[in-house]
């Protein structure tokens, strides 16, 4: 089991960690606060990447074939894949119907460490366009979005009203800080994992 990067950014004090897909992270504010803008860790899940034409022969058992450069797709399984290349995926969380250890000619998986961050709320856009000068209509639900964020090389990606923000590790904090200042500044929270579901009815404007 291993930690997320960002669990150093919620103290017990204040969140209640749990473990999810083997990841130990935030999942519940002990108060029960709310707020109409929140921010959240997001870092659990398997993830990896996928090297070589043997990676397109795994993807396409399981009928994700022809994906287009940065198309992000979830699997019917659970997960997502994006193409990072030509012969280069990233996997979070996906299962599949043959196991990724069977020897496959031209095929390498790599172990990938991420932090995750979502944010969801009235405010969101307004957050994230703050800290990056690229458009964040640009981010959907269907697309890998690099970006400048903060100063940081970024990803981000939006399931339907909670926009993910992806980071190296080692980022992950300093990108952190400054987003979390931004929230507080407009009157918004941190949130536990698992305090998402009831808190982002609220909406996010465009």
């Amino acid at each position: 089991m291993r930690q997320s990067p960002l669990l150093p950014c919620f103290p017990e004090t204040a969140f209640a960690q749990g473990e999810v897909d083997g990841v130990t992270l935030a999942v519940h504010r002990r108060d029960g606060r709310s707020a109409a803008t929140w921010m959240s860790d997001h870092s659990h899940g398997q993830r990896s990447l996928w090297v070589g034409e043997g990676a397109e022969v795994l993807l396409a058992q399981d009928g994700l074939e022809r994906l287009d450069l940065l198309q992000r797709v979830v699997h019917p399984r659970g997960g997502w894949i994006v193409r990072l290349g030509s012969t280069r995926f990233l996997r979070v969380g996906a299962s599949f119907a043959r196991a990724p250890s069977v020897l496959l000619p031209g095929f390498l998986e790599l172990p990938l460490d991420s932090a995750d961050l979502s944010l969801g709320g009235e405010h969101a856009v307004q957050l994230l366009s703050e800290f990056c000068a690229s458009p964040i209509s640009g981010c959907t639900s269907t697309d890998w979005y690099p970006v400048t964020l903060a100063g940081h090389e970024v990803a981000l990606w939006r399931d339907e009203l909670i926009f993910h923000v992806v980071c190296a590790p080692a980022d992950a904090l300093s990108l952190f800080a400054t987003l979390a200042e931004g929230l507080r500044d407009l009157g918004g929270e941190l949130i536990g994992l698992h305090d998402i579901p009831e808190r982002s009815q609220s909406g996010v404007k465009a």
